[in-house]
């Protein structure tokens, strides 16, 4: 999933979700879940501390300009 489909899914712009994902902008526990939704995981699972793990491309978490 993209960007811009998460943004899209969840009602919001893709710079909304950008300043969120990029810590340009605080989050709620609600914001959270939608997010965790989307995705089919748990909040809890957002928020784990995981090891590195190679970017996809597409991915919603590169830091790549353009996605």
């Amino acid at each position: 999933m993209t960007q811009r489909e998460l943004a899209s899914q969840m009602g919001w712009t893709e710079q909304h979700l950008s300043d969120l994902l990029n810590r340009q902008s605080n989050t709620t526990l609600e914001t959270l879940e939608m997010i965790a939704n989307a995705f089919a995981v748990t909040p809890a699972f957002l928020i784990t501390v995981m090891p590195e793990i190679p970017e996809t491309p597409g991915s919603v978490f590169n830091s790549a300009p353009g996605n």
